[in-house]
């Protein structure tokens, strides 16, 4: 029995941009912060560049600790501004040990 059941998103709605792709804002409403299930808003360009010259630099850790060593297409964050979800390809990590902090912002 599949109890998989589709979700139809509405397509005439401004979507904001991450990044060269557009996420739609249904789904931006669906999406939760994996810790506190907390909503998620669309980090600006300008941070993404900012983690990414960081992590260039090297230094950034994820949340388990781990070294982040791949640069963001794109970023989701919480909603006190204190973490990052990473996008990269277009993929959403919604894995809590990927998150990282944005104290690597002012650093």
């Amino acid at each position: 029995m599949n109890h998989a059941r589709k979700i139809s998103l509405p397509s005439s709605a401004e979507a904001p941009p991450v990044m060269g792709m557009q996420l739609n804002p249904a789904l931006l409403n669906l999406l939760q912060w994996p810790l506190t299930h907390s909503p998620v808003s669309v980090a600006e360009p300008s941070v993404v560049e900012t983690i990414n010259a960081r992590i260039k630099q090297g230094g950034v850790v994820s949340q388990n600790g781990e070294p982040v060593e791949f640069p963001f297409d794109a970023a989701l964050r919480n909603e006190n501004n204190t973490w990052l979800i990473p996008v990269r390809g277009g993929i959403i990590t919604l894995v809590a040990d990927q998150l990282v902090s944005t104290r690597y912002l002012s650093e």
